[in-house]
């Protein structure tokens, strides 16, 4: 049993992990057009893509441990707008009051995932003028 919630445990982190990490390549590739052209909607695309793709995987792990089949809507909204999909489906699957903290987990996760990108963007600029 211990086995089984350390493997549940390990697959989590892997599509968290994920994010983060596309959030700061992100920073890295995009910074120069960043902030050249700070209203263009391709790097928000692009953010938006990848974190969807960290979001569904996240989904399908989590919806598989609490024996949950999700539709090609979510699915659909999840890579389009994974930013507020997420919560809906905290609540759908949890329930109020779950849903409540798992959406505040998300919340802390997605100012972590920004924070990933605005370091990888200063970072990125800092080695660019030196």
């Amino acid at each position: 049993m211990d086995q089984i919630k350390e493997n549940d445990r390990s697959n989590k982190w892997k599509p968290l992990s994920f994010i983060l990490a596309m959030s700061a390549l992100v920073g890295f590739i995009e910074s120069d057009f960043f902030i050249n052209n700070i209203f263009s909607r391709v790097p928000w695309i692009l953010t938006n893509v990848l974190l969807g793709i960290g979001f569904l995987w996240w989904l399908e792990l989590d919806a598989k441990k609490l024996g949950l089949q999700y539709g090609k809507v979510l699915t659909f909204f999840g890579l389009i707008f994974p930013q507020f999909t997420v919560f809906y489906y905290c609540y759908k699957s949890r329930g109020l009051k779950n849903g409540s903290l798992q959406a505040l987990k998300a919340i802390g996760f997605i100012v972590i995932a920004i924070l990933s990108l605005a370091g990888s963007l200063l970072l990125t600029d800092k080695l660019l003028m030196s």
